[in-house]
Parts: C-alpha cells; sequence; structure tokens
C-alpha cells in the first residue's frame, strides 16, 4: 500500500494505527501508532475488505488485529 507523506518511509506489516484523535474509536496494532493518516484509513479500509493484517477487526478492537492471521508484507508511504 503506498499513501502520502511529507518523506518516503517504510512501515512493518504489524505498524500500530489510530484514528482516536479524530474522534473514531479505531487503534488497531501494539505500541504507540505510528501510521500517517493516509495509511491508516487505506489498512483500515483492507482490513474491512478481509485482506492484510486487520482482516477481520472489530471497530475500536486492538485485540482483533492480532488475531487475523493474516500480515501483507508492509506498507509504504
Amino acid at each position: 500500500m503506498v499513501g502520502g507523506g511529507p518523506a518516503d518511509r517504510e512501515y512493518d506489516a504489524a505498524a500500530a494505527y489510530s484514528l482516536g484523535e479524530f474522534g473514531v474509536p479505531v487503534t488497531v496494532g501494539e505500541g504507540e501508532p505510528v501510521l500517517p493518516l493516509s495509511l491508516t484509513v487505506g489498512r483500515w479500509l483492507l482490513g474491512r475488505a478481509g485482506i492484510g493484517a486487520g482482516a477481520g477487526e472489530a471497530a475500536g478492537s486492538a485485540a482483533a488485529g492480532a488475531a487475523a492471521g493474516g500480515r501483507p508484507a508492509g506498507v509504504r508511504r
């Protein structure tokens, strides 16, 4: 997945993300959320479609991503 940002950077497929700062109670992954908004939304949408690390996530469930089993190759900004 490719997203917009001020600099090139690669993130591990397990990188955490959150929509909390936008008032949406969705946080997935362990540790500090690091994905920028573009990759957060993209990863969340892929998960909702049953593709990648977020497959099978319930909105707001941090444990769901770990239970999903599938992992994308990575995310890139």
